[in-house]
């Protein structure tokens, strides 16, 4: 594995003024002091600060306010910066521009603090984070070998494997806010004043883990892309099953941030990061088990540490899909297939863990490496099954990846797919339905037959549940309609060339809403389309005057009924 390094030491070139400080920086010294406007800034003091510091994940104005000293003889000691006046932030940097050791806050304080081994020659640079100005004390004492490596255990993330740091509230880090918060408020809210930040490197294509976690808050991790002083989105997590946030992402070679914030707000504290990094992609990526058969059941197996989530579908783990509970680190099993026909299908895993997620998505006819998410289950209904998902499919390539709900463990999985009739009912033209919509009964699917020279309306309206309608029209065509009919319901019009065999499904428009849904299909033959009756206190909703039915609405036609496939090839 080849890594860029950019932790400890950095080189860069130095510009030292060594003026008026007032002699060594030595255990036993306390001093006063004051940055003001004349004090010197930080690239007359270190030329290449702002940038040496920027490869950290830390961006820093140059023109910082800044007093610097020179460090004398002792074996190990501390030297604490404390202020009032501003955020004081402190380097000690060697003759060639070397950063040795750095400090901006300290056990949940806004205070500066490092711990030295024989730094005699070294440079301390005593800066203002937030641009403000004013008097600081610096206190410089005897240390310990442990508190030596309690400080080391602050510095270097690639280098060590892991950090620890400190969340601080209300934290006035404009550069940093201006650099994050602008690429990341689309997938994950965080608040301005409280957030942190580190960088790291690759020179090869990896996978890292990253894994936060904190006795005092709940964190959230961000990872993103850096180039120069921008940021780039890439992945984000908020919780994990120890409590903690964890991201693991395939990523290409680069420089880039880890970001770590508390979930709430004004939350502050201790934690920890760790990372890991692995280069030999191909330990652990899937092997795709071939489902080519209805109603036959495969067998995949789930290992820990091998075939994880986040080789399969990278995009696990970017927070734009929120029903899905996994994190990227679970070991998966991966079954694939092909639909041939239009129809309602079901999954089913089963295994001896207590229970199983299944994600489906599909592939894109062209790319495979194209992912469409479709739905994702935790659980199942009836507890014949670990897991059971059920939708209508179009012809194409599909994925059903199978992972543990809780940790990860050794298991054998069971997957089968098949095509089922008995949850679709009948749904006449005139007729009306009143389907409950619960989490364990998200859906409801219909079937009829279309045909053409007549037009259609399909509603769904509900006081309690926010309907979603989704129509398939044979094998190529496909509508939805969320909020068309007014308020929070649902309306599609439509005809068909030919006969055609449909299937409407109904949902809310969250698996967690809960109540009744009226669903009705009409004829669509005037240009006041005859629509469901509508449902007492709807006051959203205009009020609608039914035309008298006609003699074709009165009787209604025969109906071919819809071909249902017992046995497919896929």
């Amino acid at each position: 594995m080849m890594l860029r390094k950019l932790g400890i030491p950095i080189i860069a070139t130095v510009v030292l003024i060594m003026a008026g400080c007032g002699g060594q920086i030595r255990p036993g010294v306390e001093l006063e002091a004051e940055l003001t406007r004349s004090s010197p800034t930080l690239d007359e003091v270190w030329e290449d600060g702002a940038s040496a510091m920027l490869e950290l994940g830390v961006p820093l104005d140059e023109d910082m306010y800044c007093e610097h000293y020179t460090i004398g003889g002792g074996d190990v000691f501390s030297i604490e910066v404390l202020s009032r006046d501003f955020d004081p932030v402190i380097f000690a940097i060697d003759g060639d521009g070397s950063l040795v050791a750095w400090n901006d806050d300290w056990d949940k304080e806004k205070d500066a603090r490092i711990v030295l081994e024989d730094p005699s020659g070294l440079t301390l640079i005593v800066g203002s984070l937030d641009g403000e100005r004013g008097d600081f004390e610096l206190i410089c004492e005897e240390a310990s070998a442990g508190e030596l490596d309690e400080f080391s255990e602050t510095q270097g993330l690639l280098e060590n494997g892991f950090l620890v740091s400190w969340i601080v509230d209300d934290k006035d880090s404009e550069l940093l806010e201006d650099m994050v918060l602008s690429e990341v408020e689309y997938y994950v809210w965080l608040d301005q004043n409280n957030i942190w930040a580190t960088g790291f490197s690759l020179e090869e294509e990896s996978l890292i883990s990253l894994i936060v976690d904190s006795n005092d808050f709940s964190p959230i991790i961000v990872l993103l892309g850096r180039n120069g002083d921008n940021a780039e989105y890439v992945a984000y997590n908020d919780y994990y099953e120890q409590g903690g946030a964890r991201i693991d992402w395939v990523v290409e070679p680069g420089d880039y941030m880890v970001v770590v914030t508390s979930y709430g707000g004004t939350e502050d504290g201790e934690f920890e990061l760790s990372m890991d990094v692995v280069d030999d992609l191909e330990s652990l990526r899937a092997d795709f088990i071939t489902v080519d058969q209805l109603g036959v059941l495969f067998e995949g197996e789930i290992e820990p540490g091998k075939s994880l989530l986040s080789t399969v579908w990278p995009d696990v783990v970017s927070g734009e899909y929120y029903d899905v509970y996994a994190t990227g680190a679970e070991p998966c099993a991966v079954f694939e297939f092909d639909i041939d026909l239009t129809g309602f299908y079901e999954l089913t895993a089963s295994g001896d863990m207590r229970d199983i997620s299944v994600i489906l998505l599909r592939q894109d006819d062209a790319e495979e490496d194209e992912l469409e998410y479709l739905a994702y289950s935790g659980y199942s209904t009836d507890g014949k099954y670990n897991t059971r998902l059920s939708r209508v499919m179009t012809p194409g390539p599909y994925l059903a990846i199978c992972y543990p709900y809780y940790g990860g463990q050794n298991a054998v999985i069971g997957f089968r797919l098949t095509e089922t009739g008995e949850a679709i009912e009948r749904l006449p033209v005139g007729e009306t339905r009143f389907p409950y919509l619960d989490y364990m009964n998200t859906q409801v699917v219909y079937s009829f037959s279309a045909r053409p020279g007549r037009s259609y309306v399909v509603t769904a309206i509900s006081e309690y549940v926010d309907p979603v309608v989704e129509l398939y029209l044979g094998e190529d065509d496909y509508l939805m309609d969320d909020d068309s009919y007014g308020g929070y319901d649902s309306m599609l019009r439509f005809s068909v060339e030919d006969e055609t065999d449909c299937i409407l499904i109904v949902r809310g428009y969250s698996d967690w809403e809960e109540g009744e849904v009226q669903v009705e299909l009409e004829y669509d033959d005037s240009a006041q389309v005859p629509v469901g009756r509508r449902l007492e206190g709807r006051e959203e909703h205009p009020d609608t005057e039914e035309p008298p039915p006609s003699e074709e609405q009165d009787e209604e036609p025969a109906q071919a009924q819809p071909s249902v496939e017992t046995e497919a090839d896929i």
